[in-house]
């Protein structure tokens, strides 16, 4: 991690409104929202997911995408099946726990 990432998650991580510090803010929109089986779909949902990785704030991201629900597109590099497979990590866990 960078001093400037490092910056940008701290900032992040103190501001109410951590959507403004995205990498996503930075590209079209509509990079996060591949539509399966419809030429290029499978490129257009790597390229959202390496947008994802460098991301400030993903962890603020992944966590808002899966209290959400289920949300299409990319959230955090995580698609649709990978945040669904996740949230039932979660919740297992969670019974486990109690």
């Amino acid at each position: 991690m960078t001093a400037i990432t490092r910056r940008l998650t701290t900032v992040a991580a103190n501001s109410s409104n951590w959507r403004e510090f995205a990498s996503c803010s930075q590209v079209d929109p509509d990079l996060h929202f591949p539509t399966p089986h419809t030429p290029g779909w499978k490129r257009q949902m790597r390229l959202a997911k390496q947008v994802c990785m460098g991301c400030p704030v993903r962890q603020h991201c992944l966590k808002w995408a899966l209290d959400a629900g289920p949300l299409v597109g990319i959230w955090a590099g995580l698609s649709v099946s990978e945040r669904r497979e996740l949230r039932g990590a979660r919740t297992a866990e969670g019974v486990r726990a109690a």
